[in-house]
């Protein structure tokens, strides 16, 4: 990309690139690339282990990396929920339904809750809100979510 284009790939665009790989099984590749961009990466480590860590979610399994990764987000940032869900998720994909109870177990104990999915549309210039709750946000709260959704 600097090479040919010029251009500094910023932390959000690894993320991205870093998901695509991961999503198709490219593991190696994700972590070369990490390897590569590490002075990048490392101010915004979590979304780019999130990134990483959605390859589970595609069928692209590399158990030993993906624990790795997901303790390497619960000790770093023990008050994010994304860790310890994907973790525990990872877990019980493959069927260590004792380790996974036990990332619940600790993610309960630093009083760490999951977060609703949302999503939103923008329909004739309004901005409606949706949470998994199956409810919908107030406006006042759409920059707390949007902020939440960034960083």
């Amino acid at each position: 990309m600097v090479s040919v284009h010029r251009l500094k790939p910023t932390p959000e665009h690894l993320a991205c690139v870093l998901d695509m790989y991961a999503r198709s099984g490219s593991i190696a590749k994700a972590i070369e690339m990490l390897d590569q961009y590490s002075e990048t990466v490392q101010p915004h480590s979590s979304n780019i282990r999130e990134a990483l860590l959605s390859s589970y979610t595609s069928g692209h399994l590399d158990v030993r990396i993906e624990k790795v990764v997901g303790s390497s987000m619960v000790l770093t940032e023990p008050s994010r929920d994304a860790g310890y869900v994907m973790l525990s998720n990872l877990l019980c994909a493959t069927g260590q339904w004792t380790e996974a109870k036990r990332v619940r177990r600790a993610m309960s104990e630093h009083g760490v809750e999951k977060s609703p999915g949302c999503s939103w549309i923008h329909v004739k210039g309004a901005v409606k809100v949706f949470v998994s709750s199956g409810g919908h946000l107030d406006p006042s709260d759409y920059s707390m979510w949007y902020h939440s959704l960034v960083r």
